[in-house]
């Protein structure tokens, strides 16, 4: 067993096994489409942005080298009429996914790739499918996560 955790050490240390890095959901600067500041926010008891109206998140990260980074995502939603939640997704400037829609209403982590420079990138989240009606539906969109590392070779798109 300490042989192990010495190979993962030395593998850590030489940079072979990294940790993804998390922006912190609060470091987000948030706009509703339309006004309606307090429809899209933080709920820092629940550990979330949310969206109950269209509206944008949006973060720097700062890389330390050019690459493809792999963002993973997590995401959790009230379903509409029809839909779940459907999202933009826009890294360093460049729009990854145009319409990306929720696979389920619980929370699920997707990744989504994109390449930045090095240096301070930003990455955006947009939720493009409000829709409410009273007493029936209402399609919501919620944040748990952020994180982000450079892409393995290996890793795809969750979709």
């Amino acid at each position: 067993m300490r042989k192990l955790f010495a190979c993962v050490a030395v593998l850590c240390a030489a940079g072979f096994v990294t940790a993804a890095d998390e922006i912190k959901l609060a470091d987000f600067k948030l706009k509703a489409k339309d006004g309606g500041a307090e429809a899209v926010g933080l709920n820092d008891g629940e550990g979330k942005l949310f969206f109950y109206v269209v509206g944008t998140a949006t973060a720097e990260v700062e890389v330390k080298a050019d690459g493809v980074y792999a963002f993973n995502i997590e995401f959790s939603g009230d379903r509409g009429e029809k839909d779940l939640p459907k999202v933009k997704v826009t890294l360093g400037g460049k729009e990854v996914e145009k319409e990306f829609l929720l696979k389920q209403a619980e929370p699920k982590v997707y990744t989504f790739k994109g390449e930045l420079k090095k240096g301070k990138n930003t990455v955006e989240i947009e939720f493009l499918n409000d829709s409410y009606k009273e007493n029936e539906y209402d399609c919501n969109l919620y944040v748990h996560s952020v994180k982000y590392e450079p892409a393995k070779a290996d890793d795809k798109k969750d979709k």
